[in-house]
């Protein structure tokens, strides 16, 4: 499989770290050690849920975009729009505004790089396959 370009190299990257950063959200608010949140059970592990959920599509999607699954590519632009879309929602901060920029760069970066994503994986270059 070929190297993928640098900014595609970047974007599985900040996709890598925002799924670890959600993983550590949903463990530190499933111990409760997160001061923030309602000590209220159905919040607390319904957030958890949420954001471990998250890490664990984020990284899925990860693993799938470097074989350049089409799927795969539309549901990172998708995840990352709408996690964008809900800091927007709430209070914001500047945890908001560091998670804000590791989500918004790798939505540019995808766009940007959609020709390499979308590629087939493959090495036919023609619709015979003849390479």
């Amino acid at each position: 499989m070929p190297r993928p370009p640098v900014p595609a190299f970047v974007s599985m990257l900040l996709l890598r770290i925002n799924a670890l950063l959600w993983l550590a959200f949903g463990v530190l608010t499933a111990s409760g050690a997160h001061p923030g949140i309602p000590d209220t059970p159905l919040v607390r592990w319904g957030l958890s849920a949420l954001a471990l959920g998250c890490g664990v599509v984020l990284l899925t999607l990860d693993h799938f975009l470097r074989r350049h699954s089409r799927v795969a590519y539309f549901g990172a632009l998708a995840l990352l729009s709408a996690i964008a879309i809900s800091l927007l929602a709430d209070q914001f901060g500047l945890p908001d505004l560091v998670v804000l920029v590791l989500t918004v760069v790798p939505i540019i970066l995808l766009v940007r790089e959609r020709g390499w994503y979308l590629q087939r994986s493959g090495g036919a270059t023609g619709p015979s396959g003849a390479a």
